[in-house]
């Protein structure tokens, strides 16, 4: 006997004759019928194994938490978190369709179901609404199914409901039916590029079968970065190892057949970070010269890193800091991936190291990849895809950011850099576009350490060398350390009498007595007795020998 489920008794609501459609009579749908025009394949149906996966993404979310999913195609990833993003956008909007349609009213038990009917609902509304519930045969959960044959039901009434809503605001397509804001930022995410580092020389051979590999898969190379949205499945050198992809292209890059091969020198790359690092490139070039180290404040899955590396062609080491015990095997292995070597990573959290420890005595370079906001990041599936799972919550704007514990932590951070006495240059960078994060922030911190350093001559200064930032790129500012000024006597005087360590009578009579000292006094000369001239040194050496020998000598003990 088949067990009862909560949905059975509402389902007798859904079979209803298509074949009578009389205005006082709802549409029903005979469920059995589908069988036979749409024959089963088994198991459950593709979409709604993307449906579990949005909606069990979706819930975490809502809870403020990073989803715990596990993906073995990366390229199934990206289309979760697509879809995600687009529903996040458009939830409004489908939550009105629900209510003026009366959906809920009629399927009182879907109440608790809001979240799924949402991104089922946004799927259907993408097909026409001509998608078809799911099969009696097919395998998937209880609820789903129901969520599928009760919008299926009430198609009729979701898509004029819909239609109404556009024609009140003169939409021609969904994404019109936005606030303006929002709009503005839908547009702008769905032109942005793909970006990816070519992770080897010119000249190597990895670098040509990559070329290949990107040309079989079909991709064109256009000469501006303009061209990108007009051509499909296209990219274009931004810079010596830096290309950027039109948008379609993300089924290429996360491809798991071609990331196996040759094209896995191709890494996907944050373009704030990469603009952020490259933009250092010749004080790194100085500093490999002299095979100095750069420290790396912390951790992420290997991409500045490796960058750094690079760029230091491969002199120096770069060390990294905050390296948890779960992530350093990934690093290590993305690493290894790209023929890096000169990276060291150390499990401590960067404000917890000693500034004079031995290890950092060679470190020119300090570079405060600090967390932030990300509110300079347009396209946060790709960052999440080369950043990691931990800034899914915070990217899809589900979780509340405590500012005020944030911009402390970057202050930390800062300062603490600062205070290495070797570091020549600190490098701050962000991916935030606000002042508070940024410039605030780094001429607080300057300030505070220069209030710190009066008084201490072994503190040494920094002062702001050059600063880059834009909404879209984040937020660069170099500090340069300055030479070390020895003070002059009379400024050591003057201050010893402010702070009370000397009087100035005492400062006076110090200053005579010093000058007492300094007198030149004549050198004491031996002159001959006889002559009055100066004795030869073997003259004198024969009056030291007569009066050794006058000396009475001891008498040896009996």
């Amino acid at each position: 006997m088949a067990t009862s489920s909560r949905y059975d008794e509402l389902r007798p609501a859904l079979h209803i004759n298509v074949d009578v459609p009389t205005p006082s009579k709802k549409h029903y749908l005979d469920l059995s019928s589908l069988s036979v025009n749409f024959p089963s394949k088994g198991g459950c149906p593709q979409r709604f194994r993307r449906y579990d996966d949005i909606h069990k993404m979706l819930s975490a979310l809502k809870r403020g938490v990073n989803p715990s999913l596990i993906f073995n195609d990366q390229l199934k990833k990206v289309i979760v978190l697509q879809e995600s993003l687009e529903i996040l956008f458009y939830e409004p909007i489908m939550n009105d369709i629900l209510i003026e349609s009366s959906f809920f009213s009629r399927y009182l038990q879907l109440r608790d179901q809001g979240l799924l009917v949402t991104v089922m609902l946004y799927d259907f509304q993408k097909h026409k609404f001509c998608q078809r519930p799911p099969n009696p045969s097919d395998t998937l959960p209880e609820n789903m199914r129901f969520v599928a044959e009760a919008l299926w039901g009430h198609r009729v009434k979701l898509g004029a409901t819909l239609a109404r809503m556009r024609i009140a605001e003169g939409a021609q397509s969904l994404a019109q039916l936005l606030p303006p804001v929002k709009q503005a930022h839908h547009m702008s995410v769905s032109g942005v590029p793909v970006y990816a580092r070519m992770c080897c020389l010119p000249t190597s051979e990895e670098w040509t079968l990559a070329m290949s590999e990107l040309h079989s898969a079909g991709i064109s190379f256009v000469q501006e970065k303009s061209q990108l949205k007009s051509t499909p499945n296209s990219a274009t050198f931004i810079t010596k190892d830096l290309l950027a992809f039109s948008p379609d292209c993300r089924s290429i890059l996360y491809n798991g057949t071609l990331r196996d091969g040759p094209i896995s020198v191709v890494r996907p790359q944050d373009f704030t970070s990469y603009m952020s690092i490259e933009k250092l490139g010749s004080k790194m070039n100085t500093l490999s010269e002299y095979e100095s180290d750069v420290i790396v404040t912390n951790c992420d899955n290997g991409t500045i890193p490796a960058h750094v590396s690079s760029l230091m062609k491969g002199k120096g080491k770069v060390i990294v800091l905050g390296a948890t015990p779960a992530n350093i095997r990934t690093i290590e292995s993305n690493l290894a991936a790209i023929s890096v070597k000169n990276v060291q990573l150390i499990p401590v959290p960067f404000p917890n190291v000693d500034p004079t420890d031995s290890m950092f005595s060679n470190a020119g370079l300090i570079i405060c990849n600090v967390p932030s906001s990300l509110s300079s990041i347009l396209n946060p599936i790709d960052y999440i895809m080369q950043e990691g799972d931990e800034y899914t919550a915070q990217l899809l704007k589900a979780e509340h950011i405590d500012m005020v514990a944030l911009i402390q932590e970057q202050k930390t951070c800062l300062s603490h850099a600062l205070k290495f006495p070797q570091a020549k240059y600190v490098a701050y960078f962000t991916r935030s576009s606000m002042a508070v994060e940024n410039s605030d922030l780094v001429q607080g911190a300057l300030s505070s350490h220069t209030a710190e350093a009066e008084g201490h001559p072994e503190i040494h200064q920094y002062e702001i060398d050059s600063t880059s930032g834009a909404d879209d790129k984040g937020y660069l500012c170099l500090l340069k350390q300055l030479p070390r000024v020895q003070p002059a006597a009379s400024d050591v005087i003057a201050e010893a009498i402010l702070r009370g360590v000397l009087s100035a009578d005492g400062i006076n009579e110090y200053s005579i007595a010093q000058q007492e000292k300094k007198k030149k006094k004549p050198k004491k000369r031996i002159f001959s007795q006889h002559e009055g001239i100066p004795m030869t040194f073997a003259a004198q050496q024969k009056v030291v020998q007569k009066k050794y020998e006058s000396f009475e000598k001891p008498k040896p003990f009996i």
